[in-house]
């Protein structure tokens, strides 16, 4: 829709305030209905259904007369003769090619499956680790979602003073501060005390602050992902990184909780019993510790290498366009071509098409 680093990352904002909102709103409706209508009634599903139903209906409208197709770029002509199965794995492999891109999957799936630990096991974490209850958890992990929500507004403004790379180990410092923090409470002597939950309150802040941060930034970036490719390859691919982004989180968000199972099973935990074990106990906060600790650090040491920044994208952006309007690729300047190799992670020479990526 534009090439403005500003612009698209205020419509990202736009939207992961919306999808907070949606989220926030399919957890806590039902439980309105059924609160109004009897937990049996059946009536209750039906209400559900037919209000959500408009809901998205109506976003949906709103998308529609809302959004557009950015305007100057050349339709993509389909070269019959590279289609098929062979050219379609080609050029689905191709993107990995793209130095940035593979440094954002990186960050990406190894942030998200961080904050997939600590959704599988925050529930037990309340109940047995610090002796409270599934509705206390409940409530807390609603009252975090909702601190989400507003962030969303900042972003924004710290992501574009800040860079990505910078915000995001902000973000991560607070996360695994917080993640420590459960930790040091499960071994404190307010377990199973009001000062506890007063305690989980107030870190459910901390973490909805750093788990709204690092849900904004990776989708944010996404957007500028298939212009450091338009420069290697001359063309236009947002669905093919769009799809191998969410077919790499389909993928790997079910490894959380999967490998959690399989960590608290071998620790001797037990879901179904009332009282778990001390080293059941000692195990699951270790997991959670430890799980995200290590995550939150390779993801830490990934930003680092990666410099896709307000102005390094708009350094790439003009030399697409120089070379839209003709331009030759003998004439870059230095400090372009360092910035664009260091992006594409590919020779100067070999880019804007010369090269076997499709």
């Amino acid at each position: 829709m534009t090439t403005s680093y500003d612009v698209r990352t205020k419509m990202t904002s736009s939207r992961m305030i919306w999808s907070a909102i949606a989220t926030f709103l399919v957890s806590w409706l039902p439980g309105r209905f059924f609160a109004a209508m009897g937990k049996n009634n059946p009536d209750a599903f039906l209400a559900n259904g037919i209000t959500l139903t408009v809901i998205f209906m109506i976003t949906v409208l709103l998308t529609y007369f809302t959004t557009w197709e950015r305007k100057g770029d050349p339709e993509t002509v389909v070269d019959k003769s590279k289609t098929g199965p062979f050219h379609a794995l080609k050029d689905i492999g191709s993107v990995f090619r793209v130095k940035s891109y593979v440094l954002h999957l990186i960050i990406y799936l190894f942030t998200f499956t961080a904050r997939d630990i600590v959704s599988a096991v925050y529930v037990y974490f309340v109940v047995y680790a610090v002796k409270s209850n599934s509705v206390e958890a409940s409530n807390l992990l609603t009252f975090g979602s909702i601190i989400g929500i507003p962030c969303n507004f900042i972003w924004p403004k710290i992501m574009t003073k800040f860079g990505p790379s910078k915000m995001l180990r902000i973000m991560y410092l607070m996360m695994f501060g917080t993640v420590a923090v459960y930790g040091l409470l499960y071994l404190s002597p307010f377990v199973g005390t009001v000062q506890m939950i007063i305690f989980l309150y107030v870190l459910q802040v901390t973490w909805g602050v750093s788990n709204s941060g690092t849900g904004y930034v990776p989708w944010t970036v996404f957007t500028f992902i298939p212009d450091v490719d338009e420069i290697m390859t001359g063309k236009r691919r947002e669905g093919d990184f769009a799809g191998i982004m969410t077919f790499a989180r389909k993928s790997t968000s079910s490894i959380a909780p999967f490998v959690t199972g399989i960590v608290l099973s071998a620790c001797g935990f037990n879901s179904s019993a009332k009282v778990q074990t001390g080293s059941a106990l000692n195990g699951l906060v270790l997991w959670l510790v430890l799980g995200v600790g290590v995550l939150l650090l390779i993801a830490t040491i990934t930003t680092y290498f990666f410099k896709l920044d307000k102005d390094n994208h708009a350094i790439l952006i003009s030399e697409i366009s120089r070379l839209k309007s003709g331009g030759s690729m003998k004439d870059v300047s230095p400090d372009t071509k360092k910035v664009v190799e260091d992006l594409t992670g590919m020779k100067y020479e070999k880019l804007w098409g010369n090269n076997n990526l499709l």
